[in-house]
């Protein structure tokens, strides 16, 4: 088992915007020299949670002082993004990590309190539908190369064209997308695409049943035996752990 560590800090304002991100950073840098094997960053907006936003800059940011240790984002909600300009954000965070990135990607939060479909001017009913249209373009736009007729995005979500190669160009052959669900239809699907799964947080037992789903569904897509063993090293599942000075000031708090 590997242990990763996810810096997702709540701010009460903007007095505690800076710190939070600082310590944030402190703390990935301090896990990697520590041998966690992963730092992750998500994306929120406008809600004061992960008050940093972007976890592409966080990485562009960190991407030399983390040795051999990933980044992740846990993760990028796809629907507020074009998926050209992810495309490239990508793309440059995979050659500044030397590879060693997982991008998580999710249809979002649609929930009391979260807007963010409605502060970029999306309809939240349409959630899952523009994520399957924009992963769709992502994954072919990650694949253009010089000399591919022109991608043509005209979508309800997205126009545009893309008349010449990807660029930058990955460290790897192709980066490495991972879904964060835990929804049991997505999870499959998962599987099926041979991509990573980001469990959220759920109990031990839920934790183990869903991913008993994800290793049947590994299976019956007939991935080989070491994509098998690569998606599950590169799966998580989100546990919460409360610290203090003492056993009873953690188990207070």
């Amino acid at each position: 088992m590997y242990i990763s560590i996810f810096l997702g800090p709540f701010s009460a304002g903007a007095h505690e915007d800076v710190p939070l991100i600082d310590l944030c950073i402190e703390q990935a840098i301090d896990a990697a020299n520590s041998g966690f094997c992963m730092v992750t960053f998500g994306e929120q907006h406008f809600n004061n949670y992960e008050p940093y936003c972007n976890p592409f800059m966080i990485g562009a940011h960190l991407a030399g002082h983390l040795k051999d240790a990933y980044f992740a984002t846990t993760i990028t909600t796809l629907p507020l993004h074009h998926p050209l300009r992810l495309a490239e954000n990508i793309n440059l965070l995979d050659v500044l990590t030397r590879g060693k990135l997982i991008v998580g990607l999710s249809a979002g939060r649609v929930a009391p309190g979260f807007r963010d479909f409605e502060n970029f001017g999306l309809d939240p009913r349409d959630r899952d539908e523009i994520f399957d249209s924009k992963l769709d373009l992502l994954l072919r736009a990650l694949r253009q190369e010089a000399g591919d007729p022109p991608l043509v995005m005209e979508t309800r979500w997205d126009k545009g064209a893309l008349g010449g190669r990807m660029m930058p160009i990955s460290w790897r052959e192709r980066p490495v997308l991972a879904i964060g669900t835990n929804t049991e239809r997505t999870i499959m699907q998962t599987a099926r695409r041979g991509w990573p799964l980001f469990l959220g947080p759920c109990s031990s037992p839920e934790a183990g049943r869903k991913f008993q789903v994800y290793r049947q569904a590994l299976v019956e897509a007939g991935h080989a035996g070491k994509q098998q063993a690569e998606c599950l090293a590169r799966s998580i599942v989100a546990r919460h752990v409360v610290v203090g000075e003492t056993e009873e000031e953690a188990w207070a708090a």
